[in-house]
């Protein structure tokens, strides 16, 4: 029986067009599937591609990756999360810890209507996750490249700016490199 009132059950169908309110497509996984999710404290509902990763500890548990539709709000998101995230609440709640500590690619529309594009710097020495770059431009107040010949009676001095309207502490990261002195008579 290929048509019953359970559905159709084919292996395949042909055709130029399907028209429904409701199509699921995915994997025999459930790592990638096209699909709607239901917020269960609003039953608001995200239509969109989910792609999944199993987790390292548990093959059982499955883990949001990267989603790329219309969120539960009806504006269109294309999000990539770091270890993904494991509780689809946590996806419903972009103010939920583990969804910021996740979050590593925002592309979409924001709570004021305004087109984003943010990444995140994936998780500091201190356990945090930081803007690193947006729409604004990239968090990075100076870059220094720098080179002189020195020795113990001659130091070696390098300035640069940090401009007064820094108004929080970034991690900062300085590579020396030495080379051999080489003098000139």
């Amino acid at each position: 029986v290929a048509i019953s009132p359970e559905g159709i059950m084919a292996e395949e169908l042909i055709g130029k067009i399907i028209i429904g309110e409701q199509l699921y497509l995915g994997n025999e996984t459930n790592s990638f599937k096209i699909d709607v999710d239901i917020d269960p404290s609003t039953g608001k509902k995200s239509y969109g591609m989910f792609v999944y990763s199993k987790d390292t500890t548990n093959p059982d548990i499955s883990h949001l990756r990267v989603f790329l539709g219309i969120d539960k709000n009806d504006r269109p998101q294309l999000l990539f999360f770091d270890r993904g995230v494991m509780n689809m609440a946590d996806f419903h709640n972009p103010s939920s810890q583990a969804y910021k500590d996740a979050l590593r690619v925002f592309l979409g529309v924001d709570n004021n209507n305004v087109t984003k594009f943010e990444l995140y710097s994936g998780e500091l020495s201190d356990g945090t996750n930081e803007l690193i770059m947006s729409s604004a431009g990239m968090f990075s107040c100076y870059q220094v490249n720098d080179r002189d010949s020195f020795d113990y009676t001659h130091s070696f001095k390098s300035y640069f700016y940090v401009p007064d309207t820094l108004d929080k502490t970034f991690e900062s990261r300085i590579i020396v490199y030495l080379d051999n002195f080489r003098a000139y008579s």
